[in-house]
């Protein structure tokens, strides 16, 4: 009984404790719910992830999260998406929003999927109340397609038409495979420009909507933003209606007159050259268009690239401007008419959107070069070789300019050496050094007395050196593409970052943004290389970023490094080094330069002076002639005889008068060899005749051909080519065996897995003058990242390399 007495008495509390528990647990909302009866919902529609859920590795992609709640009273609600970094850590991309009762209410977020993204990887979507931190409402996400890989283009369509744009996505002809995303709405465009960041290039066509409707301003506001970035966007003008000539927009599309054409045939340039049959071409200009001849204003502020009549050059149809670091072009013409959509306009072969964006490859598909090869057009005994099938013959461009460098693989292998080194010492001394010392001596019984003092030893100069190797202050590594507008005074900066800061703990890190400018700058941690992995710190943290303004965020560290992608617009620094910049512009000493050229004899002649912190070498002088034609290109590197590379100082002129030898863009990133079979070289950008094609096997004597690692007069080559990617030639699709057996004289493929911050491509087509340059320091440390990102509040030192272009106007 004593026993059962003791027994009760302890299991009796136990069961009340553990009823107690069980109560409670009860008694506590499960996840999601709420103490007071009110719930929330948050769901993720079809076409609500990236754009019409097409999303790409390593880019901000958006995500509109619908809310629907019966609250009784207007809530403040967190909505956060959660997805990995680079290293494993948690980011939350949260966003503040007011919630009422009884209605649906969307709100955006933007996130960036790292590069070594796994399908495995399991996203959650949380709601929380914004001043108790109580959780909500919890719901797991994936995203119904696979995502784009980071070499391929994105062109979106705002409106159901895609205007022959969907054949460049048979990749046979291109260097890197194309997506055209269509069926995109204005009312439901990501609500900041860095939703969009993925396009390469919009198109705004009639049935997309009208631009000034309610709906349409959200989406309008954050394309003109990242237009303001460097996008392109393409406006297709209704027969009907000039909501794009509203005073509203007049600071985004081109300052043109309208002039109504009535009854026009088809214009040249949406037409095939050559190829198309006699009585083919008489039924198409049968065809009576309503068109707007687009006359540029006094305002000067538009470039005509096509025209009605190519020859004459009369009635423009096809207008473009400059906007920040993009460019809007307008057209006059309704290619979504019916009559032209069912005649395949503009068709496969015609020169129109090779105009438009500078593409030099050919919409040509499969069924249209086996056909050529059937019609004995071309050579029977080539074949055709899309680029995806010729992997392990393309070239990636980017690798030794950012990925390479940030990855500190000089001090690590140092590192990695002696601890090698070190371990190697330490199984010769305690093993047959130690054993061969003792027998000698007569004193084998002292092995283990000899391996302990040996242990210790060898323990102390790991220690010893691994802190005498260890950083000892925080600092940065860089490489930034850093360019200036000639026009507006603007300045734009992309930058890899790689923040090392040598302690345990958590780590303020801001990028400022200028206030004068509306579009807020980006922060984010997506890793540098692609490739399936979920690895990181075994020690998972969290930490927020504010996607409606992603700047800054307290980022957990582990005394090592970590990799960030910067994105910055902000108003040129002043030309004085030492003083009076404000906290948001960027650093001093890094001012646009003086001077500007102007047009003689069809050359631009004038004098630049710079006053950056240090001196230029590897400078290229792109001059776009305008008016749809290709760039011609100037390089200033090495004089002729000289032992080392000219630099061009601060403060010292820049004359160009004259220069000796232009060549064309094309020719000169991957130069024609030889002369071929009749193919598909396209014709020149002109417009003025139906020129033929003809065939080159495209060598490797331009600046790309001869790449070699670690050759830096290749960095500024291989940037020239990131920045007017489109004008590189077409890859040899039609295959006569050269690179199936290795011999050269064929273009291989070019892609790029980080540049596309790069392309200035867009402006080629403007009348400008492009000054491409490599800072050159005397000392590593004193390449300073030239943009205004702190840690806990402090500008910290940096290193690297920085890339300036201007783009200056031609008087």
């Amino acid at each position: 009984m004593h026993n059962q007495r003791r027994l009760s008495d302890v299991w009796g509390p136990a069961v009340c404790l553990v009823l107690a528990v069980v109560c409670g647990a009860v008694a506590q909302p499960e996840e999601g719910g709420t103490t007071t009866g009110e719930s929330i919902t948050a769901t993720v529609g079809t076409n609500d992830f990236g754009l019409n859920d097409v999303w790409r590795l390593g880019e901000w992609t958006p995500m509109r999260v619908t809310l629907s709640a019966d609250f009784n009273k207007p809530r403040q609600v967190d909505v956060e998406w959660s997805l990995p970094d680079e290293d494993g850590d948690l980011v939350l991309a949260r966003r503040s929003v007011t919630v009422q009762g009884g209605r649906r209410q969307g709100v955006w977020l933007y996130g960036v999927p790292r590069r070594n993204y796994s399908a495995r990887e399991s996203w959650q979507i949380r709601v929380l109340d914004s001043e108790t931190g109580q959780l909500l409402t919890t719901q797991s996400f994936k995203p119904v397609n696979e995502p784009l890989q980071t070499e391929f283009g994105v062109v979106g369509v705002i409106g159901s038409r895609t205007l022959g744009l969907q054949r460049y996505e048979d990749e046979v002809t291109q260097h890197e495979p194309m997506k055209v995303v269509s069926e995109l709405k204005p009312n439901t465009l990501p609500d900041r420009w860095f939703g969009l960041s993925m396009c390469d290039m919009i198109v705004w066509t009639p049935d997309g909507g009208d631009p000034l409707s309610r709906g349409a301003q959200g989406g309008l506001r954050s394309v003109r933003r990242w237009v303001e970035r460097g996008g392109h966007l393409v406006i297709v003008m209704p027969s009907v209606g000039g909501a794009w000539m509203d005073p509203l927009v007049a600071d985004l599309v081109p300052s043109v007159k309208l002039r109504q054409l009535n009854q026009v045939p088809p214009p040249e340039f949406l037409l095939p050259t050559p190829g198309l049959s006699p009585s083919r071409r008489q039924e198409i200009m049968k065809i009576g268009l309503t068109a707007h001849a687009l006359d540029p204003s006094t305002e000067a502020n538009a470039e005509p690239i096509l025209w009605r009549d190519g020859r004459t050059r009369t009635d423009p149809l096809v207008v473009a401007r400059q906007v920040g670091f993009g460019r809007v072009t307008l057209i006059g013409i309704d290619l979504t008419d019916q009559r032209l959509v069912r005649l395949g306009m503009p068709m496969a072969e015609s020169p129109f959107w090779r105009i438009v964006t500078g593409w030099q490859s050919p919409a040509y598909t499969k069924l249209d070069l086996k056909r050529m090869l059937e019609g004995s057009i071309l050579d029977g005994e080539r074949s055709i070789k899309p680029a995806s099938s010729r992997r392990g013959n393309e070239r990636e461009l980017t690798d030794s300019l950012v990925a390479d460098q940030l990855g500190m693989t000089g001090s690590a292998f140092g590192s990695l050496m002696l601890a090698l080194f070190v371990f190697a010492g330490y199984w010769i001394v305690a093993g047959p050094v130690a054993f061969a010392v003792l027998k000698a001596r007569k004193q084998p019984h002292h092995a283990w007395v000899a391996f302990v003092i040996i242990v210790a030893i060898f323990s102390m100069i790991t220690w010893g050196g691994a802190a005498l190797l260890r950083p000892q202050r925080t600092g940065v590594q860089h490489y930034t593409v850093l360019t200036y507008d000639g026009t507006t005074g603007l300045t734009h900066a992309h930058s890899w970052v790689s923040l090392m800061v040598p302690r345990h703990g958590r780590v303020e890190v801001e990028l400022a943004s200028d206030e004068v400018v509306a579009s807020p700058n980006t922060l984010a941690s997506p890793g540098l290389k692609g490739g399936v992995g979920t690895g990181g710190f075994l020690d998972e943290q969290r930490y927020v970023i504010d996607t409606g303004k992603p700047v800054n965020a307290d980022v957990p560290f582990r005394a090592t490094t970590k990799k960030f992608e910067l994105d910055y617009l902000g108003r040129s620094a002043s030309n004085d080094k030492g003083e009076g910049d404000d906290e948001d512009q960027a650093p001093a000493g890094w001012a646009p330069p003086v001077g500007g050229f102007r047009l003689v004899a069809g050359r631009p002649v004038g004098t630049l002076t710079h006053n950056l912190p240090a001196g230029l070498t590897d400078i290229r002088i792109i001059y776009c002639p305008g008016r749809g034609q290709v760039p011609y290109m100037w390089e200033i590197g090495r004089p002729q005889g000289a032992n080392r590379k000219w630099r061009w100082e601060a403060e010292t002129p820049l004359k160009l008068d004259a220069p000796p030898k232009w060549v064309d863009l094309t020719h000169r990133l991957v130069r024609p060899v030889r002369d071929g079979n009749y193919f598909v070289r396209p014709a020149p950008n002109d417009n003025t005749t139906t020129a033929t094609f003809k065939h080159r096997d495209w060598g490797g004597e331009g600046i790309l051909g001869k790449w070699q690692k670690n050759d830096i007069d290749q960095e500024i080559n291989r940037a020239v080519a990131l920045s007017f990617y489109n004008y590189l030639p077409p890859p040899d699709f039609v295959n006569h065996g050269a690179l199936m057996s290795g011999l050269s004289g064929s273009v291989r493929p070019y892609y790029r897995q980080l540049g596309r911050a790069f392309d200035l491509s867009h402006l080629g087509a403007l009348p400008r003058v492009i000054v491409i340059a490599r800072v050159t320091t005397k000392r590593e440390d004193d390449a300073p990242l030239p943009v205004p990102f702190t840690v806990d509040g402090d500008t910290v030192p940096s290193s690297g390399e920085t890339l300036v272009r201007w783009i200056l106007p031609v008087k």
